[in-house]
């Protein structure tokens, strides 16, 4: 039986092997094969279904942050609209665009959505989860760093003035 290339099934051991190429270092392969996959998963499946959004949320974790953010973006509004913000899928995609917002220094914009992902992960997993430890970990990094710019931004303007 041959399901052809863009069976779901297909997708899914697509998207299996773009997770084992990365695994073994052959990095351009994998980001190659995702893209296909999300392509094709966005045309039989539809842009906001579950598992296109998983194939974005996988495209880009190959992806540098800065080219990350853009579908990370996507990513999470079409979680928001499909499972609800508060949604535990919903919130790792936030908790990964949050990521890559602080990667790329958009350090207030990731501070906003760290809290809120903190948030819902108290609420839906507890205080005592890993994912909200490691959350309120990154919001400690976010914070410390915000207040290190804007220090550094008195210490300018006093060197100024």
């Amino acid at each position: 039986l041959i399901l052809g290339p863009t069976h779901p099934e297909t997708l899914n051991s697509a998207n299996n092997l773009a997770t084992v190429l990365w695994g073994l270092g052959r990095h351009e392969e994998a980001a190659s094969l995702l893209v296909t996959v999300l392509e094709a998963r966005t045309t039989v499946l539809g842009a906001d279904h579950p598992l296109t959004l998983q194939s974005g949320n996988n495209l880009a974790a190959t992806l540098p942050p800065a080219r990350a953010v853009p579908v990370l973006r996507e990513v999470v509004a079409g979680s928001d609209r499909v499972l609800k913000i508060d949604n535990l899928h919903s919130l790792i995609a936030q908790r990964s665009l949050a990521s890559g917002l602080y990667t790329i220094g958009e350090l207030e914009e990731a501070r906003e959505l760290a809290t809120h992902v903190l948030d819902g992960f108290l609420e839906l997993l507890g205080p005592d989860h890993q994912e909200a430890r490691d959350i309120a970990d990154f919001l400690t990094t976010v914070n410390r760093d915000i207040a290190i710019r804007a220090a550094a931004r008195t210490w300018e303007g006093l060197a100024d003035g």
